[in-house]
């Protein structure tokens, strides 16, 4: 099957040195690059993503991590999940255009997406 890269991250990781320098020469200290950050991270690309799709200067992203008690307890290997919530003056179908164009988002396992609420945001200073 043929294949396009479209994206590529890299980063020089010195864990002596407890940091990392990752594309832009950004530098990270190695114990800030947790889940919490991660999420963030994602967080920031799917908000740019809307922003530029609804042609909109404010948008709030809320990612939330979840372990669901009832598979965890049963077994199941399937039991982390993340709900992303998206406050911004558009359409729903806008925002999800432009969740769809994040190419980060692309790389995660989409059934760890239990849901995408959209809420509706005035397009105000105060947001």
């Amino acid at each position: 099957m043929p294949t396009i890269k479209f994206f590529e991250a890299k980063s020089l990781v010195d864990s002596k040195a407890g940091k990392a320098v990752v594309e832009g020469d950004r530098e990270f200290e190695l114990a800030t690059l947790n889940p919490s950050f991660m999420l963030s991270l994602l967080s920031a690309c799917i908000g740019k993503k809307v922003a530029e799709n609804a042609s909109v200067d404010r948008v709030s992203v809320s990612i939330e991590a979840y372990v669901d008690i009832d598979k965890l307890l049963d077994g199941s290997e399937e039991i982390e999940y993340i709900v992303i919530r998206i406050r911004a003056p558009a359409p729903r179908e806008v925002v999800m255009k432009g969740v769809e164009n994040c190419p980060v988002l692309r790389l995660i396992d989409k059934s760890k997406v239990k849901d995408v609420i959209v809420e509706n945001a005035p397009n105000t200073a105060e947001g």
